[in-house]
């Protein structure tokens, strides 16, 4: 596979309702991202670039850090490439940044179609999908329920051959309102982050 780098969007969740935060449009907590940076990497420069929606801006690019963080939610939109398009593969210090009983992570980019999703429950990886139609870099853990119908092939038309009988991309997004029970797009709340 080709694709050398993803946007990944990581959710730290220690609330039952993520829906119920994350509908209220909650404003960023502007000190929590210097936090959330000076923990993963002190030596890292820090500067402000704005404040904005999440999911109505362009994404993060690489050495950028796009952080969120709520009521018992935070949110960290960043560049992952190499290893780390496993999802599997995070780094540790990533994944202990916010202690959270639940972890989501998302990626997608490339020409190639490239999305995966991943859940870790209390530190342990429950789920992890990776790949593009064509080529499955990791397939961890035992299906969702939400995942049934793309597997049986009834969301997009067969390709045949050793494709998937779905899109990556589209199942990622369908985990995405799966586990935080609203959609993450532009048809969603704003979701305010501080660049």
């Amino acid at each position: 596979m080709e694709i050398s780098r993803a946007v990944l969007t990581v959710w730290y969740v220690n609330c039952p309702d993520p829906a119920k935060v994350l509908a209220s449009q909650p404003k960023a907590d502007r000190g929590f991202g210097r936090k959330f940076l000076a923990q993963l990497n002190p030596r890292l420069p820090v500067t402000a670039i704005g404040q904005f929606p999440l999911n109505r801006s362009a994404t993060a690019d690489p050495h950028e850090y796009y952080i969120g963080g709520y009521p018992g939610i935070a949110v960290v939109q960043t560049v992952i490439e190499g290893e780390s398009l496993r999802l599997s593969k995070l780094p540790t210090k990533l994944l202990e940044a916010v202690p959270a009983r639940n972890i989501y992570a998302f990626s997608e980019g490339g020409d190639e179609g490239y999305a995966g999703f991943a859940h870790w429950e209390q530190q342990e990886l429950k789920r992890s999908l990776c790949g593009t139609r064509f080529e499955l870099l990791e397939d961890h853990g035992l299906p969702e329920p939400f995942e049934a119908a793309y597997w049986a092939g009834e969301k997009y038309p067969a390709l045949g051959g050793i494709s998937l009988p779905f899109e990556p991309r589209g199942l990622m997004q369908e985990a995405q309102s799966y586990w935080l029970g609203i959609e993450i797009g532009s048809d969603g709340p704003d979701l305010d982050v501080v660049g």
